[in-house]
């Protein structure tokens, strides 16, 4: 399982700019989203808006596996979160972590595989131009 994805999940909790996702809604409405998510994102988030909106918007102020069920009803917020559910190689990892013993457990171990990553100083590695992409 890859720490990255995992750290996703870390979006049970926090909030967007209306401009992180309007892309998603404007001129046409994103195809993987939710339509009836849409039109309330709409209503939240009027062109040229400044506010936020939740990341996970069943719970919000809990630390819970409902982000990953907010995927898998197509109600992911940014773009790159539903990708993840939408991708055939991590639709798994998003249904494994709809389980909240799964998704605690998993977190639990990708933080603290994270917080065993050594920071690579001088020429010991190298700064993405793209972060989707190693440098050529």
């Amino acid at each position: 399982m890859e720490i990255t994805s995992l750290g996703t999940g870390a979006h049970t909790i926090g909030v967007a700019h209306c401009s992180a996702f309007a892309n998603r809604l404007s001129p046409t409405v994103d195809s993987t989203l939710n339509p009836i998510f849409a039109a309330l994102l709409k209503t939240e988030c009027p062109s040229g808006s400044t506010e936020t909106v939740n990341l996970d918007v069943t719970t919000p102020t809990k630390f819970d596996q409902f982000y990953y069920l907010n995927l898998r009803a197509n109600k992911g917020l940014l773009t790159s979160d539903q990708e993840l559910q939408s991708d055939p190689s991590t639709s798994g990892f998003v249904n494994a972590n709809s389980f909240f013993p799964t998704f605690a457990a998993n977190f639990r171990n990708a933080i603290i595989a994270m917080g065993n990553i050594n920071v690579l100083t001088g020429t010991a590695g190298n700064i993405r131009l793209n972060c989707r992409k190693f440098n050529s």
